[in-house]
């Protein structure tokens, strides 16, 4: 019997009581196409007449549209738990496989799926310094809270006769630059176009908390904004709805009957166990958010909403304010590909999308328009990126790479992703320990990324040295002061390109090209040791500006100026 050990996605092969971790990769192939083609066929099916979009109708309204990326992403990952337990079965074929695992959907698939022998791991030792975190920052959270209220009452009886602008922003988008001797706090979805409005417009500012390490970060841009928390308790107390069952066509009875077959599996009784039996609960609460913010819309009499991203409590304002028929907005969060649950929605009801979309360029746009059913040329406006208008003013400077030393100087951009994080920086971290020039190393920290603690292990693991963690440090500032920029799929990889910096992407398992930089000569990939290598020792090769351009439009330091000019005229 050979047995494995599955712990927070790590496989283990136990032996004499040592766990002894798998390095080859499991699955040697690219299939997140694979699912993401699941996951559109199962959108484009109908029985009895009856599609995914109105699977759950409650007043008409198609809430499968705001629940979509919850339920995709928890897809996606069964689907990849799927998937491995399938290589592993695949790769010790003919041998008795036993698997420990505390993990719920492991356990389903290794025993009802796949016939393991599967048991629960001993001893786990719960980490308890996430408590310890808690209680650290609850006070904090409570002056926040408070604050907020005050911040809401004020805004209610000060205003003047003014538009009432609401701002969707949340705390993880805060920002630094430094242009010259000034450091700037900026917002870097909206960059200057929050500030732009404040004499003319009454501004509400409402600011989605990520996690508790953005906590102190929250307030660098000022403390006057509405915690989401606080429209939270608003939900659940004086703007609660009295749910109506004659309003509800609930048709989710009828998922049984799709065809959920994927590698000759029906996946239904999976996918139910994990989600579908929940999903009323999911969706309710989505309604219960829609009404609820229509009550502040009206409350705080807004005329226009402005949102980052278009998915889950944004839609529910942009669907609200539509509703109330004010004018709403939404900006382009991060790169849209064919997977981006934010976007394809599938519906042809234009009340779920903003009046204008603006995207950062063309390639954007045409991805909406090819992918979707709602979006077209004119609800899809190509503005350019908002956040390049302050690196316009740091090139304009003369903001230039220092050369004073012969290290070669590497930036490495995180997810938030832990298994994709993990695996990228173990494969940087054994390239680096077998490269024998000197190097300096800076690990950017995504705004989401809580797992520091994993890679001072890793660091250690592997013997680096000339690092530099950081959460804070601006991204351009780091793009300037690398000579090459290294990630996964990040957004950071187009930046690089814009400064003229070469890029290198990690082609992962189930994370390869996500963002189809390598494919468009942005980036070039690396999937082993061997070819990191190369291209370090290699730092010189064409970038597509074509692609640049269709990608960013601008880049002229007033992309918020064309995003005020459109929302103006409304």
């Amino acid at each position: 019997m050979i047995e494995f050990l599955i712990d927070d996605n790590n496989i283990y092969i136990l032996e004499n009581g040592e766990k002894t971790p798998i390095e080859k990769k499991l699955i040697e192939y690219n299939y997140n196409y694979e699912i993401d083609n699941f996951i559109s066929s199962i959108e484009e099916q109908k029985v009895s007449n009856i599609g995914i979009k109105d699977i759950y109708v409650y007043d008409e309204i198609e809430v499968y549209n705001f629940a979509r990326g919850t339920i995709c992403n928890n897809i996606k990952s069964i689907l990849n738990k799927f998937l491995l337990i399938e290589a592993l079965v695949k790769k010790y074929k003919g041998n008795k496989l036993k698997v420990y695992t505390n993990d719920l959907v492991y356990k389903y698939i290794c025993k009802s799926m796949f016939n393991l022998i599967c048991e629960d791991i001993k001893d786990n030792i719960e980490n308890s310094k996430s408590e310890s975190k808690f209680n650290k920052n609850k006070l904090k959270k409570i002056f926040r809270i408070i604050r907020g209220y005050r911040y809401l009452i004020k805004y209610k009886i000060s205003k003047n006769k003014k538009e009432n602008i609401l701002f969707m922003t949340h705390a993880s988008d805060i920002n630094t630059i430094k242009i010259k001797d000034e450091v700037i706090n900026y917002d870097c979805q909206f960059g200057e176009l929050i500030n732009s409005f404040k004499e003319e417009k009454n501004i509400f500012r409402m600011q989605f908390l990520n996690n508790d390490l953005v906590l102190d970060k929250s307030n660098k841009i000022g403390r006057d904004f509405f915690p989401f928390e606080d429209f939270i308790i608003l939900k659940k107390t004086i703007f609660k709805m009295k749910f109506d069952n004659k309003k509800l066509k609930n048709n989710l009875s009828i998922l049984k009957n799709f065809n959920f077959n994927f590698h000759n599996y029906n996946l239904y009784d999976l996918l139910n166990e994990m989600i579908f039996i929940k999903m009323e609960e999911i969706l309710n609460s989505y309604i219960y958010e829609i009404y609820s913010a229509e009550k502040l819309i009206k409350f705080l009499k807004i005329d226009k909403i402005i949102c980052t991203d278009e998915a889950d409590r944004a839609r529910c304002l942009i669907y609200s304010g539509n509703k109330l028929n004010k004018s709403t907005f939404a900006i382009q969060h991060g790169i849209i590909t064919e997977a981006s649950v934010s976007y394809f929605i599938p519906t042809e009801n234009y009340i779920y999308i903003p009046k204008k979309t603006f995207v950062w360029g063309e390639e954007y746009r045409d991805k909406l328009l090819n992918g979707t059913r709602v979006y077209n040329f004119d609800n899809v406006v190509v503005s350019g990126q908002p956040r390049t208008d302050y690196l316009f003013k740091k090139i304009n400077d003369g903001e230039k790479n220092n050369k004073s030393d012969n290290k070669v100087k590497i930036l490495f951009a995180t997810q938030y992703v832990k298994d994709l994080s993990k695996e990228a920086t173990e494969l940087l971290f054994s390239s680096l320990c077998k490269y024998n020039k000197e190097y300096e190393i800076v690990i950017k920290l995504h705004p989401n990324d809580t797992f520091i603690e994993m890679y001072h292990d890793l660091i250690k693991k592997y013997n680096i040295g000339n690092y530099n963690i950081t959460k804070d440090m601006d991204i351009y500032e780091a793009i300037i002061w690398a000579d090459v920029v290294i990630s996964v799929h990040s957004t950071v990889n187009l930046e690089a390109a814009i400064l003229n910096k070469p890029s290198i992407c990690l082609l992962l398992s189930k994370y390869w090209d996500h963002g189809n930089f390598v494919k468009n000569n942005i980036s070039k990939g690396a999937k082993n040791t061997e070819e990191v290598l190369e291209l370090l020792y290699n730092i010189n090769w064409e970038i597509d500006r074509d692609y640049i351009k269709r990608n960013f439009y601008k880049i002229d330091g007033l992309v918020g100026d064309r995003i005020k000019s459109v929302i103006n005229s409304y």
